[in-house]
């Protein structure tokens, strides 16, 4: 079978337009096409297989249209999104939230829970005093003074959600059918992007369940949901990112922080998996040198050698808070977290000071079995995927 592809742009989709084959009974068979486009500040893709006859441009539409949906109700770059009203509104002050925004704020405030603070969608205060952002920031670090002070906003305890009812709209009052989100102090700001970004995939991956395909791979900004067997009938080999720079190279330089080969490879069938780590967003504080990733508990930057975590989840979205919260924690408390939780697999990559082998793996349980190659692979045949 041959699979003919052409690339089109549709109202800023990238659409894989396939030209079904056919087999040797000359009847058309299914097909195999990447889709695209771009939301929540970057990119997506998907391999879909079609049926024949199915178009990729609708089913790229349908997966565009979902992820917009997400992004309308969590983002905090458009005016009238539920977070940037919440983040607007006046004190205990009912704001109507879609099925979406409470979704993915029930989701944070499990996580916070659940990891003792380390994942918190309100460490911006935080994230912006150490310069992280599209702020103009001083070179130096933060004073200690300055970084309790940003502290003291930071923390879930004041976030309210509740069920339909009566919400405050300015000065009016009104019922609404949906949710309803609050704050109780005017210093407390929801920024859900930790989590946002595997919530779309998880929405989008469901739209397609919904519409009958069940082979898939889709991924929003490198965070992914996998379903079946990709085109070639074996499971998805996903790569996990060498998170060292090229020797010698400047850490800020263009060279470090380009896209670098896989350092290892899964082999997976199924689940949602996402990637934090500590190398692709830094800067300088003074004489250090600082990753984006804030410990919302302590207000500073991590400081540990837990260069990535890469986490495979029921949820993309669980997969991204908690890689997180991992790189928060570190190696030993991060993956004390992970192997404790059901359903939930952990690859950490963890820098060492033996300069023949200046990565070592750490890993959950059952990470072996899906673990192709790299670091901690297990010798022998290969694995056969989860």
């Amino acid at each position: 079978m041959r699979t003919i592809c052409l690339l089109l742009a549709l109202t800023g989709l990238s659409i894989a337009a396939s030209l079904a084959a056919c087999g040797p009974s000359g009847v058309q068979v299914p097909t195999a096409v990447r889709i695209g486009g771009q939301c929540m500040g970057t990119s997506w893709s998907a391999v879909v297989t079609l049926q024949p006859g199915e178009r990729a441009e609708r089913v790229g539409a349908l997966v565009q249209d979902r992820l917009d949906e997400v992004d309308r109700a969590l983002s905090t770059w458009k005016e009238d999104s539920d977070l940037s009203r919440l983040n607007r509104a006046a004190p205990d002050a009912r704001e109507e939230a879609a099925a979406d925004t409470l979704e993915v704020l029930r989701l944070g405030r499990e996580l916070w829970e659940a990891t003792g603070g380390a994942f918190d969608p309100s460490v911006g205060p935080l994230t912006r005093l150490w310069g992280f952002g599209s702020y103009e920031v001083e070179q130096t670090a933060p004073t200690p003074e300055k970084v309790a002070t940003a502290l003291e906003q930071v923390g879930l305890d004041d976030l309210l959600m509740g069920e339909p009812g009566i919400v405050v709209q300015g000065t009016e009052e009104a019922e609404v059918a949906g949710g309803w989100i609050a704050r109780s102090r005017d210093d407390l700001e929801i920024d859900a992007s930790a989590v946002a970004k595997g919530y779309g995939v998880d929405v989008a991956a469901a739209a397609l369940l919904a519409s009958g395909h069940d082979e898939f791979m889709i991924e929003v900004g490198g965070e992914l949901v996998l379903s079946g067997r990709n085109p070639e009938g074996i499971p998805w080999r996903i790569g996990v990112d060498d998170p060292l720079p090229p020797a010698g190279s400047d850490p800020l330089s263009p060279m470090a922080l380009a896209p670098r080969p896989p350092i290892a490879r899964l082999s997976l069938t199924r689940g949602g998996v996402a990637t934090s780590g500590d190398y692709r967003n830094v800067r300088r504080a003074g004489s250090r040198l600082v990753s984006h990733v804030i410990d919302p508990r302590t207000g500073y930057p991590i400081d540990h050698d837990l260069a990535s975590a890469t986490v495979i989840a029921p949820t993309c979205a669980e997969a991204d808070g908690l890689a997180t919260a991992t790189m928060v924690l570190g190696p030993i408390e991060g993956l004390e977290l992970l192997e404790a939780l059901e359903g939930v697999e952990g690859y950490l990559l963890v820098r060492t000071q033996d300069a023949e082998a200046p990565i070592e793996a750490i890993m959950t349980s059952g990470m072996a079995a899906v673990l192709m190659d790299g670091p901690g692979a297990r010798r022998g045949p290969r694995q056969r995927g989860r």
